[in-house]
Order: C-alpha cells, then sequence, then structure tokens
C-alpha cells in the first residue's frame, strides 16, 4: 500500500473515530443511558409458566390508594429480581407461557409498570420524572420515557418505545392508558395487584371503571359549563375514537348511575371539553 492511500486511510479512521466519540457523547449529553436490574432472576425454563406473583407481593406491600412508598420499594428486593427476570424472559423468549393475547398484554402492562418503577428507584430521590434528564433537554420527561433503555424480552427498549410501539400498536385496547401507571400524580392510580392473563378484561374494565369514576380525572363543571378531562384523553385521541365516538363518548361508556347521566346531559347541552393542566409530581406516598 502506498503513502497516499495509507494517509487516505488513517484520515478515514480519525474522522470515523471523531464521529463516534461525538455520537457517544451526544447520547450522554442527552442521559441515553441502560438501566439494568442487576439481580438475579428466577430461574425458569422452556416449560416453564411466568408468574407476577412476586411483583404482586410488591405492589401490596408499597402501593396504597395509587400511592407508591418509594423507599420501601428501593429496599426490596423483589422489584430488581422481577425486573431481571423480565429482562431475559416474554413472549419473545418463552412463547409457551404466554399462549394468547391476554397472558402477553398482562405482562408487558406489568413490565411497563414495573420499569417505571425501576427507573424511579434508579434515579432517586426525584420530585419528578422530568427530573431525570441530561445536560441537554430536548423536551419534558425525554431523560425518563425515551432515554432511559431497559431490557424486556431479551430486547432493549425505552419506555416510550414499550407502550405506544408494542403495547398500543399490537393489541389496540384503549383501556391500557388505565392500567399503565408513569409515577406522576395525574396518571391513573397504580394498581395494588399485577395484571393476568386469567383476570385481565375484568381488571381492564376496573381499572378503567375506577379511572373515569375519579373527579379528579372527569368532572363536570356545572358553573363553568363545561367538562374537565385528563390529558391523556387528548393526546391518544386516536385510541378512544371507537365507532365514531371520541374520549368522552368512550369515557360515558364505563361510567355508571348519576356520573354517567351527568356526563350525557353535559354532552348533549354543548358543554366545553377541557384538559386539565397535567401534574407531573411524583405519586409518592
Amino acid at each position: 500500500m502506498n503513502r497516499d492511500k495509507v494517509r487516505t486511510v488513517l484520515i478515514g479512521t480519525v474522522i470515523l473515530s471523531a464521529l463516534l466519540f461525538v455520537f457517544v457523547a451526544g447520547l450522554r449529553l442527552l442521559g441515553f443511558e441502560t438501566v439494568s436490574a442487576d439481580a438475579t432472576p428466577y430461574g425458569l425454563t422452556a416449560s416453564s409458566s411466568f408468574s407476577h406473583e412476586e411483583f404482586g407481593g410488591l405492589l401490596e406491600a408499597h402501593v396504597h390508594d395509587g400511592r407508591v412508598d418509594y423507599e420501601g420499594v428501593r429496599g426490596d428486593e423483589r422489584l430488581r429480581r422481577y425486573c431481571a427476570t423480565l429482562a431475559e424472559n416474554g413472549p419473545r423468549n418463552l412463547p409457551n407461557a404466554f399462549p394468547n393475547d391476554d397472558e402477553k398484554l398482562a405482562y408487558y402492562i406489568n413490565a411497563y409498570n414495573a420499569l417505571v418503577l425501576l427507573g424511579v428507584v434508579h434515579n432517586w430521590p426525584i420530585d419528578s420524572v422530568n427530573d431525570v434528564r441530561g445536560a441537554i433537554r430536548i423536551r419534558e420527561g425525554f431523560g425518563f420515557f425515551f432515554a432511559q433503555r431497559f431490557n424486556v424480552d431479551g430486547r432493549r427498549m425505552s419506555l416510550y418505545a414499550l407502550e405506544n410501539k408494542l403495547i398500543r400498536k399490537k393489541f389496540g385496547d384503549p383501556r391500557v392508558h388505565a392500567a399503565l401507571n408513569c409515577a406522576s400524580i395525574s396518571c391513573p392510580e397504580l394498581s395494588a395487584e399485577p395484571y393476568t392473563g386469567a383476570d385481565l378484561d375484568e381488571q381492564l374494565d376496573r381499572a378503567t371503571r375506577r379511572w373515569v369514576a375519579d373527579p379528579y380525572h372527569v368532572r363536570v363543571d356545572e358553573a363553568e359549563q363545561r367538562i374537565v378531562m385528563n390529558p391523556i384523553f387528548e393526546w391518544y385521541a386516536d385510541d378512544f375514537a371507537i365507532d365514531g365516538g371520541d374520549a368522552l363518548d368512550w369515557v360515558i361508556q364505563y361510567s355508571v348511575g348519576d356520573r354517567r347521566a351527568a356526563l350525557e346531559r353535559a354532552r348533549d347541552e354543548g358543554f366545553e371539553v377541557q384538559m386539565f393542566a397535567y401534574d407531573w409530581g411524583l405519586n409518592g406516598r
């Protein structure tokens, strides 16, 4: 190889190295990192079933009325063991344990909720998920929901991808919005029990009815002649647009008694629908 070729190769190598350095430095400035559970997973085999029992014990111990004792969660090894198990096992790597879509969806809902908890305790102490950020902030929540990467069923993904590219896209059930918890005050409350394939339909119905019945999330303001709703109903409006209806119609479908009657009347009388300002404060106790 002559000197010119050697020089060209060296220059190319230097340029590629510089570009790689800039790329890696950029990722760090944006806050990209892989969050590991740092624990020993359960011993599962190809014929094993997948149990959410330990995650259920964790939730029962540390979640009360939708609020989370994060100090308690931090000291409870069950979260890390469960997340370590999620990292290696799931519908892709353990297909026999997930024979139908309900089992798969229950797995992914639990995975999302567990990894949100892991993301919080990994960055503890914080007052909001928006406190998780790199030196450069692109948008609110980027550091927590986009830049943090978790191992799930043999793949590395962000919470944003898990929710939007997998759960919403693959399963298309708007009730998941009542079940997924983003560790924030304005998020639908975190259930104190895990979701299971056998009971998933009932659990999602119950979570949805609890969500829309809470006047914090949906209320009729008679004085101002308006219906005030959680911004989730606007952010994911297409998910709730079923059979030609809109998010308000969907809410009414899952409301009961006097509350349903009040919402129907307000809709029929043309009350303005407004979204309240989302509170990203941590849903801690």
